[in-house]
């Protein structure tokens, strides 16, 4: 079997969407999409290292919980004040709860806002964990 094929587009307005396989030999690609925004948007590079890292964890602990060949998909969405990225997956419903694992709190410590949101969708949920990163003097930092 071959790895999943990335496919990337691109919207209105500096809006990109991302989809890989969710598995974690993808979650590279993420990440660097991630550092490559933040760096396009002229964060200072503690802020794009930290979103690079959030977006690492939050697509890891997405990718722990996914269905057999489920696709993983981040939205990365600058704006003047802030970037956000939502990330979703399909998932097991036996699944563990993400928010205990260490990792959620690591997503908290390294972005000014993180939550998640679970979708029931027939025999799998929909998962999705929103970060905001704001810029400069808006962090809350």
């Amino acid at each position: 079997m071959t790895e999943p094929e990335t496919v990337a587009r691109t919207a209105s307005a500096g809006l990109v969407e991302v989809q890989v396989g969710a598995v974690a030999a993808q979650v590279p690609i993420l990440r660097t999409v991630a550092a490559d925004i933040a760096m396009r948007e002229d964060l200072e590079l503690d802020a794009i290292d930290d979103l690079r890292m959030a977006v690492d964890e939050a697509c890891s602990l997405l990718v722990s919980i996914a269905t057999p060949e489920a696709r993983l998909t981040c939205v990365f969405l600058p704006s003047e004040q802030e970037i956000t990225i939502t990330a979703e997956v399909r998932s097991r419903r036996d699944r563990a709860d993400f928010k205990e694992a260490m990792g959620w709190q690591v997503l908290s410590a390294l972005t000014d806002e993180v939550t998640d949101h679970v979708e029931e969708a027939g025999e799998d949920d929909l998962v999705r964990i929103e970060l905001v990163r704001r810029r400069g003097e808006q962090a809350n930092r």
